[in-house]
């Protein structure tokens, strides 16, 4: 099943036939920051989306601030999206991941799979 992407200003939706399941806000921070609120669920269905939409913004060489408060879900895929991007960042020397607002049972499942070890989580 194909995932439909939906572009609204700064906003990409992605979608599963007519059910949202993901919306990825970007917005310039300051000069040296890029934020990315996410709401939804982080499913394996939009793994390559999420991993796309980070990759591309890995090569500006700023600093990303993703906003986790409005995440339902994490799947294992897109915890290893987020651990891929953190390492290419850190072979590139060019800018920092920094996952906020991270929800407790969020939270609980990265620390049980030790991806708060390899992320820098607030």
């Amino acid at each position: 099943m194909a995932i439909r992407r939906v572009m609204e200003g700064e906003t990409l939706h992605l979608y599963d036939d007519e059910e949202k399941i993901l919306s990825m806000q970007e917005s310039q921070f300051n000069e040296h920051t890029i934020k990315i609120v996410l709401e939804g669920a982080l499913t394996s269905l939009v793994v390559h989306d999420f991993l796309d939409e980070l990759t591309a913004l890995t090569y500006l060489g700023l600093d990303l601030v993703i906003d986790f408060e409005k995440v339902t879900y994490l799947s294992s895929g897109c915890t290893q999206v987020l651990i891929d991007i953190q390492q290419k960042m850190d072979a590139q020397s060019k800018g920092q991941l920094l996952l906020r607002k991270m929800p407790d049972s969020l939270m609980r499942e990265m620390e049980s799979t030790g991806a708060s070890e390899l992320l820098d989580v607030e």
